[in-house]
C-alpha cells in the first residue's frame, strides 16, 4: 500500500519540503487535489504538518470520495480521523485553495490551527496536539 500520493520526482519532493507551506493551507479550508495520475480529488484540510513517514510539512485531505489511500493513519501513527480511503497526504503544492466551496462543509474543528503529530509516541493510535498559527494569533488582537 502507497503511504502518500506524489505526482513528480525524488528532486522536486525535496525542493517542496524546503518551501514554506502558503499561510491559505490551513485545518477546515476546502481544496482540489491535483495528480498528474488521475483525476483531481476534492477534500479538506485536516492535518498540515511534520510526518514520521517523511520528512519536510505535509497536509492531510480528507477527500468527499473513498478514493484516498488511508484513514488519517500512516504505519500506526493517527494525524486525523477520516473514514477509510478518505485520507491523503500530499505535499502543498498539490493543492489548489477550493474558494468556490469555502465554508460549505460544517464541523470542520479550528479552521485557523495548524496540527502537529504527538511525537513524543511514534506508535500511538490516538491524538495530536493543535498549536495557534501566526495568523490566528493576529485575529485575537
Amino acid at each position: 500500500m502507497s503511504i502518500c500520493s506524489f505526482g513528480g520526482s525524488r528532486a522536486d519532493l525535496t525542493r517542496v519540503g524546503h518551501t514554506p507551506v502558503p499561510g491559505w493551507v490551513q485545518l477546515g479550508e476546502t481544496v482540489i487535489v491535483t495528480s498528474s495520475k488521475g483525476p483531481s480529488k476534492s477534500g479538506m484540510i485536516q492535518f498540515v504538518g511534520p510526518t514520521e513517514f517523511a520528512s519536510g510539512p505535509w497536509v492531510g485531505v480528507e477527500l468527499d470520495v473513498p478514493e484516498g489511500k488511508n484513514d488519517g493513519s500512516v504505519k500506526g501513527v493517527r494525524y486525523f480521523k477520516c473514514r477509510a480511503r478518505h485520507g491523503i497526504f500530499v505535499r502543498h503544492d498539490k493543492l489548489i485553495w477550493d474558494k468556490k466551496r469555502r465554508g460549505s462543509r460544517k464541523g470542520a474543528n479550528h479552521p485557523h490551527r495548524r496540527s502537529t503529530p504527538n511525537m513524543m509516541s511514534p506508535t500511538s493510535t490516538s491524538g495530536s496536539f493543535m498549536r495557534p498559527t501566526s495568523s490566528s494569533l493576529s485575529k485575537k488582537k
